[in-house]
């Protein structure tokens, strides 16, 4: 083997040990949060949440609240997703489904929002979290898909003292 093949093929061996680590890293499991103590939740916005049609936002504004808006950041913190090749805002779900969605202001100046779908639905575009803000960030910018969207909604309602709809 000549010098020449030798040195292409250990290029070609690196390039592909970089590719595999990327996608590696890319598909692992992750924290939805990372910067829990910088991070605020701004917004909670029921969908449907009577079974009525109707809407409301839940907004942590006196202390009480807040302390509740921290709970369920450090909660979202402890809890993991992995990264989609989607990018952007989800493609949308029925108006008359149960959803939540959270809206959190990052510390990189970033809004990140979290969409909770109903029980037993695991459509596209629901159950995942993206970057609300428009912001082009490498990682940043792709929708994540919750590990366990379920858990996570039972503690949300049971933070706001909400229940689901019957």
């Amino acid at each position: 083997m000549t010098r020449k093949k030798e040195i292409g093929l250990l290029v070609g061996l690196l390039v592909l040990t970089g590719v595999i680590l990327v996608i590696a890293v890319f598909r692992a499991p992750h924290a939805i949060l990372t910067e829990p103590e910088e991070t605020t939740l701004y917004a909670v916005h029921l969908q449907n949440f009577s079974g009525d049609g109707t809407s409301s936002t839940w907004t942590p504004l006196n202390p009480a609240q807040q302390q509740t808006a921290q709970e369920i950041v450090q909660f979202l913190a402890s809890q993991q997703e992995t990264y989609t090749t989607r990018r952007g805002l989800p493609t949308g779900y029925p108006a008359d489904w149960a959803c939540i969605t959270l809206m959190l202001n990052l510390p990189d100046g970033s809004v990140r929002s979290v969409i909770l779908g109903p029980p037993d639905q695991t459509a596209e575009g629901i159950n995942c979290s993206y970057d609300a803000s428009g912001k082009k960030m490498l990682f940043g910018g792709f929708q994540g898909n919750l590990s366990d969207p379920m858990e996570i909604r039972a503690f949300v309602l049971d933070a706001l003292g909400q229940t689901e709809a019957a």
